[in-house]
């Protein structure tokens, strides 16, 4: 049986204490931020799977999630 999309949030580690995930280029170029709101809460858990299970948001990373 296939996931639902809410079902795999929520077994994704939690966020409570993240404030938000700054993302940058190759270049160190900030390039957008994922602040800990309503909203945004589900993007944000999976960013912070993905950092803490690569180190990094790469293309890698994105092809996982």
């Amino acid at each position: 049986m296939t996931q639902s999309f809410k079902q795999v949030l929520n077994a994704l580690p939690d966020i409570e204490h993240i404030e938000k995930i700054n993302l940058y280029d190759q270049n160190d170029n900030l390039v957008d931020v994922i602040e800990n709101m309503q909203g945004t809460q589900g993007s944000l858990k999976v960013y912070f799977y993905l950092y803490k299970n690569f180190k990094e948001i790469n293309f890698a990373a994105a092809q996982k999630a």
